[in-house]
């Protein structure tokens, strides 16, 4: 965490335009602490579930997809937006269209598998957040190679998640913020 910490940067060390507002108008916004009471702190999830609703609420998705487990701080942050959670299935490719969001709850084989297959092809816009990218080395591992993926115009580690966007007319780049 400590190398983490050392190489990962704030909003003012972002020479990205897009990534300079979704640090300082989503990730950092704290007009969003009233609107999050709904959730439960002494549930699991609770930072997690915050950062979600911060998310869609600040990008507006058209679709919602999630391999989440039920738990109730996921569940409420995922249905605030008001759109249905389609969930994923393991077993069948992904399939999205624009302007969707993919919320990962734990990056398995079978997932990175479907999310590398889904970057095959269109659409262009999309998001993927992925819970607890530093589960294990293997988790990791799926991750930076997730990152690295030409498809793939923005990378965010953010030591607990990672977020990957595919973005149109958008320059690959790969960012370490802190939260």
């Amino acid at each position: 965490m400590l190398k983490f910490w050392w190489s990962a940067t704030n909003a003012h060390g972002v020479h990205s335009p897009f990534v300079y507002q979704l640090v300082t108008r989503c990730f950092y916004e704290k007009e969003y602490k009233i609107s999050t009471e709904f959730l439960d702190p002494k549930q699991p999830h609770f930072k997690s579930a915050k950062l979600i609703y911060k998310i869609l609420n600040y990008l507006k998705f058209d679709e919602i997809l999630s391999t989440f487990s039920d738990d109730y701080n996921t569940h409420m942050a995922l249905s605030s937006s008001g759109k249905e959670t389609r969930k994923i299935n393991t077993n069948n490719s992904i399939k999205i269209s624009e302007n969707s969001f993919i919320f990962i709850e734990q990056l398995n084989e079978d997932i990175a598998h479907g999310l590398v297959e889904l970057l095959s092809k269109p659409p262009d816009n999309f998001v993927v957040l992925i819970r607890n990218i530093r589960h294990d080395k293997t988790t990791f591992k799926r991750w930076t190679t997730l990152q690295r993926n030409t498809a793939i115009t923005i990378s965010i580690d953010t030591y607990g998640h990672g977020f990957l966007f595919r973005r149109s007319g958008q320059v690959k780049e790969d960012f370490k913020i802190r939260l």
